[in-house]
């Protein structure tokens, strides 16, 4: 509170020091010089409003030119009744906002600052209104939940913007429980009554809340299994396709994610269209390989050949940042688009075969399955691939065995 007041009194100095030199000052209780503005032998001829150029026009005009700061020296012009000042020239501007308390050229000594105390006393109201708020929920402490109808619930009992944080909330739950329990869950969602009300309030909140809330949002909506043909569903993709403008790197990842998982439909494939024409624009500015692959996975096979191109020329650039990860994950983007590039397969099937132990084998059936659609044929990729199978293939699941089999 000290600093706000010495900063508060520090800038009515500066204020002060703006006063025609034609003036009265007299010395208030704080220490400060107050100016008293005096006109002498005043006609409408030598009003102050009718000289611009003049001594005695009013401070304020001169608020953001020419100033002067008065602290106690050697330099004395008199006033009557006053103390000596020196005047001290300074050429910028004062702006308080900028304006910060230092002690040591502080114009009010530090007792006088002490002697003001401002206390702010809660009146009964205040207080009565901090006890009966609704704490807000966030996500944090959503997504601690057992199940879904605990984020349901909270809603019911306080609902809270933005809705965003409910569904994200009841996605993070429904990750971590198994596939039988995530399918009892999802029908005691539907058939909550509070979620039909959640809903509404998603679809309400929907153009005026983050463009990153709303996307994880319709992740969320997707991966939780609400049908793509439901009103919620159909509201999010319109006004994705309204605000598709304002998408960073990120939103970008998270909506290449959602068109990827989504089925055809009109509005997902204005919403595709959209998303190739702001890829092409910003193609230049993706940081992250993870952003690009995803890009590369949702445009789709009927993007423009150009393109393509920019894409494998980008990808190409950022070869050396590849992780081994990204080089996997290459054969599957690429045909994904339907593009065949020799040198960046050929790149990354040389970091696969020197990283392939301990390479899941999902990821190697999508290599293959990709190298098919591809019609790309690395024979040295191939020898790799069917080494390692043979000599792990003593430890493998039956379920390893039945995926490599069909």
């Amino acid at each position: 509170m000290s600093n706000r007041a010495g900063s508060f009194l520090w800038n009515l100095r500066q204020f002060s020091a703006l006063s025609p030199t034609s003036r009265t000052v007299r010395p208030n209780p704080l220490g400060f010089c107050r100016p008293e503005i005096v006109y002498s032998n005043w006609s409408p001829g030598n009003h102050p409003s009718n000289d611009f150029a003049g001594k005695t026009q009013s401070p304020i005009r001169y608020l953001f030119q020419d100033a002067s700061v008065f602290k106690p020296g050697d330099d004395v012009f008199q006033t009557k009744g006053t103390s000596p000042v020196t005047a001290l020239p300074v050429n910028r501007l004062f702006c308080p906002r900028r304006l910060s308390f230092d002690s040591e050229h502080s114009p009010v000594p530090e007792d006088g600052l002490k002697k003001m105390h401002f206390d702010h006393e809660a009146s009964d109201e205040d207080v009565l209104t901090r006890e009966t708020k609704p704490t807000p929920v966030n996500f944090k402490k959503l997504s601690q939940g057992n199940s879904l109808s605990d984020v349901l619930d909270a809603f019911a009992n306080a609902p809270s913007f933005p809705s965003s944080n409910y569904f994200s909330a009841m996605w993070t739950i429904a990750k971590r429980m198994s596939d039988d329990q995530r399918r009892f869950e999802k029908q005691l969602m539907f058939s909550h009554p509070a979620f039909t009300q959640l809903c509404e309030h998603m679809m309400r909140e929907a153009k005026i809340m983050f463009c990153d809330h709303l996307l994880f949002s319709l992740y969320a909506v997707v991966r939780l299994g609400i049908p793509q043909n439901t009103l919620l569903v159909q509201t999010l993709l319109r006004v994705v396709q309204e605000r598709i403008n304002e998408c960073d790197e990120k939103c970008l990842s998270v909506l290449s994610i959602i068109l990827e998982v989504m089925e055809p439909c009109k509005n997902v494939d204005v919403l595709r269209s959209g998303l190739r024409i702001l890829v092409d624009q910003q193609i230049w500015k993706i940081e992250r390989v993870f952003t690009l692959q995803a890009v590369m996975k949702s445009i789709g096979k009927d993007a423009p050949i150009s393109l393509k191109k920019k894409l494998e020329m980008k990808a190409l650039r950022e070869l050396h940042r590849f992780s081994v990860l990204n080089s996997q994950r290459m054969f599957e983007a690429l045909a994904a688009m339907d593009h065949r590039s020799d040198v960046l397969l050929d790149e990354c099937s040389k970091m696969v075969i020197g990283n392939i132990n301990g390479c899941p084998l999902k990821i190697l059936i999508n290599i293959l399955q990709s190298c098919r659609d591809l019609r790309y044929r690395n024979l040295y990729l191939f020898k790799g691939i069917a080494d390692y199978v043979a000599t792990t293939f003593d430890v493998w699941k039956l379920r390893q065995v039945s995926m490599l089999i069909g």
